[in-house]
């Protein structure tokens, strides 16, 4: 989903990064500041799928999520997700 309470899982998916790549899901706020919120391996076409449970921690509003490559530093686009009270 692109919303929900706290404790939604979202999920989040990439392609075109380097084969069996580290991968990090990084979730910013609306004050510039970034957390990873989970990770995961790339497959041998470069493709990869993220879930992150939100928590209490959370406050409510909107989040950009993009993933970043390990490697190189790539990210990806971002996308927005709100976190409702």
């Amino acid at each position: 989903p692109s919303s929900g309470t706290q404790s939604t899982t979202f999920s989040a998916s990439g392609s075109n990064f380097t084969p069996n790549s580290s991968i990090n899901l990084v979730l910013t706020n609306s004050a510039n500041i970034s957390e990873i919120v989970g990770t995961g391996n790339a497959n041998i076409n470069g493709q990869v799928e993220i879930q992150f449970t939100s928590n209490c921690d959370l406050q409510a509003g909107s989040y950009s999520l993009r993933m970043r490559e390990n490697q190189t530093n790539n990210l990806s686009n971002s996308v927005t997700i709100n976190i409702e009270p």
